[in-house]
Parts: C-alpha cells; sequence; structure tokens
C-alpha cells in the first residue's frame, strides 16, 4: 500500500486520488541520491537511524513541481530531485520561544507594555522595566532558531558523509569481487579446455 513515509503526511493510496494530481515516488536506486532522501526523512521523523524498506515511498507533495514532469497518469521525477525537508509549523516553534522570552521578561518586570504575538492573533500584557521594540524580539526568535537548527544540520551533514564513505567502500568491494569472479571463470573454463583436449588424447 502506498504511504508517504514523512510522518507529518497522511497520504496514502486510500485517501487520495490520480485526479488529486498526488504520485508516489520510491527512494532511488542510485546510492548518492538514496543515502540523501534517506538524511532528509530521518530528520523530518526525528529518528537517527531510519532505514527504508523496499516499498518506501514519498508522495509527490514533498517535491517541487519543476522536479516532476509527466501527465497525470504517468509522472516521473527528475534524477536530480530531492524531497523538500517538512518541519513542524514555524508559527508553532516561534510561539513557543516567545513564550519562554515573556515568562523571562515577566520575572523582571515593573511597568505594562503590550507586546504582538508574531502571528498577529492575540496580545498579552507583559510588565517590563523598559520597553522592548517588536522588531528585537523577531531578530532574537531568528537567531534561536537559527542556532537550535544549526548542530542538527551539521551531525545530519557528518553522518551523510560517513555513509556515502560506506556507500564507496562497500561498492569497491563488489566491484574488486567481481573482477575476482571474473577471472575465476575465465580459468575455469580454460581448465574445462584443458580436460577435453586431454579426454580426447586417452581416447585416441
Amino acid at each position: 500500500m502506498p504511504q508517504c513515509v514523512f510522518k507529518n503526511c497522511k497520504n496514502n493510496h486510500r485517501n487520495v486520488k490520480i485526479t488529486d494530481g498526488i504520485s508516489f515516488f520510491r527512494f532511488p536506486s542510485d546510492p548518492f541520491r538514496f543515502a540523501k532522501w534517506v538524511s532528509i526523512v530521518a530528520k523530518e521523523r526525528g529518528e537517527e537511524f531510519y532505514t527504508p524498506c523496499k516499498n518506501s515511498t514519498i508522495c509527490s507533495i514533498h517535491f517541487d513541481k519543476l522536479d516532476i514532469t509527466g501527465n497525470t497518469q504517468r509522472r516521473r521525477l527528475l534524477k536530480s530531485a530531492i524531497p523538500k525537508l517538512q518541519i513542524h509549523d514555524n508559527t508553532k516553534v516561534q510561539s513557543a520561544i516567545l513564550s519562554k522570552l515573556t515568562d523571562d521578561l515577566t520575572n523582571q518586570a515593573q511597568s505594562p507594555i503590550s507586546v504582538t504575538l508574531l502571528d498577529a492573533t492575540a496580545t498579552i500584557d507583559v510588565p517590563l522595566a523598559d520597553p522592548v521594540p517588536c522588531e528585537s524580539s523577531d531578530a532574537s526568535i531568528s537567531e534561536l532558531i537559527s542556532l537550535s537548527d544549526t548542530p542538527r544540520k551539521d551531525y545530519l551533514q557528518q553522518k551523510l558523509t560517513r555513509c556515502r564513505r560506506v556507500i564507496i567502500s562497500k561498492s569497491q568491494k563488489i566491484h574488486n569481487l567481481q573482477k575476482v569472479n571474473k577471472r575465476l571463470l575465465k580459468k575455469n573454463a580454460s581448465l574445462k579446455n584443458i580436460i577435453k583436449i586431454l579426454k580426447k588424447k586417452t581416447i585416441n
């Protein structure tokens, strides 16, 4: 049953139709593209050692439209296509950070001012000693989000590099074994010919 492996995506063959314009794509066979896809899905799912199975798929909503070719009945991905990383709603993340900031400021507060939430849907009164411009809060939030994402990004990049090295090493071993196998086949064929010649001489 085709089902998108992205944790926060509920698309599968039961709740979507071809007419909806949603298709499901299997992981690529190319080892480098495969490793890249796995890294992105692992980050979205929050699973460090995520491994897809043979029939794992990603639905088309996680790819740029320019990466998809063909008509509704038969759609294909460009070889350079990479799924877009889906993370939790930024508004929720920023609201959670803003909530922590306002709680810290409340402990130091003296005079009340009105602070507007990022989604502009509500306001809260937070007592402060000195007025703080909203722009400063926005900048702080952006910095916090950036800082919290950087270590995880670096870790995944290092993991991807290690995976690539392992894949290259395994590919080289397979290549060497194929060479050895080819030589053995030639040697075996040569020995068979020698045996045939010896049998003929024995009969004569």
